[in-house]
């Protein structure tokens, strides 16, 4: 295939993708009313404990990638639990200051370390740290996993072997072409209340509004996640495996 028609072919798939966004503001709107909300309030605190955690890797699918010893929260364990998750919430709230694509492949090596401690070569986490990153507030964070990947493979040419850095520039340069999309269908949606179908309860803890969570441009990069994740294979609401 020539350039040209490479490039026609990227812009198909977007167009495509774009015909989705109004199931994919209300999916993530789901998502952060179901678990999000929540994970992001747990994890904010400074006090963030062990399980809250490993709520949050459960939820979003990293668990996996730590030792089946550290898992259950038994009596038995409990303080080895408490241990090893707590050291995952340190591990996170390290290197603050770098630049954020420098501070997700530090995380990543130490999460990896931590996780399997008696290998030479360690994994190194980047989808487990991208995800805790930005459920602990930092929403520099562009969360990598794989459908993302491949559909940013798919619709910008990410390569098959990637640094989280190229992953990070290619995620923005399609945001870009995404972003007036998302904000002009969010603008219905709140002007058109279509949040009043998701059950939200005045006790519920945390309180939040609709309006309000839709406004804010982290709202849109989620919104975009789950574009990609869609045409990456997967499903609404789902944050995949790396």
């Amino acid at each position: 295939m020539t350039e040209k028609s490479i490039e026609e072919k990227r812009l198909q798939r977007k167009q495509i993708l774009v015909r989705d966004i109004p199931r994919a503001v209300l999916g993530y709107l789901l998502v952060w009313s179901d678990t999000d909300a929540k994970l992001c309030s747990n994890l904010n605190k400074q006090a963030a404990k062990a399980k809250e955690m490993h709520d949050a890797a459960c939820k979003y699918r990293v668990a996996r990638h730590f030792p089946k010893a550290e898992q259950g929260h038994s009596i038995e364990n409990e303080e080895k639990f408490k241990q090893f998750w707590n050291r995952i919430i340190a591990i996170c709230r390290q290197n603050q200051k770098a630049k954020i694509t420098e501070r997700i492949d530090l995380v990543a090596q130490d999460l990896g370390r931590h996780a399997t401690p008696n290998k030479t070569n360690s994994s190194e986490l980047r989808s487990a740290a991208s995800k805790f990153l930005w459920l602990m507030g930092d929403h520099e964070v562009r969360i990598y996993d794989t459908q993302a990947v491949g559909a940013l493979r798919s619709i910008n040419g990410l390569k098959v072997k990637h640094t989280y850095a190229e992953f990070y520039e290619s995620w923005e340069t399609e945001f870009r072409y995404f972003n007036d999309y998302i904000a002009e269908y969010i603008e219905t949606a709140i002007e058109e209340n279509l949040a009043k179908w998701i059950s939200h309860s005045s006790t519920a803890q945390p309180v939040w509004q609709p309006e309000e969570v839709m406004s804010k441009l982290w709202f849109r990069h989620r919104v975009f996640d789950q574009l990609l994740w869609k045409a990456g294979g997967g499903r609404h609401q789902r944050h995949e495996k790396i």
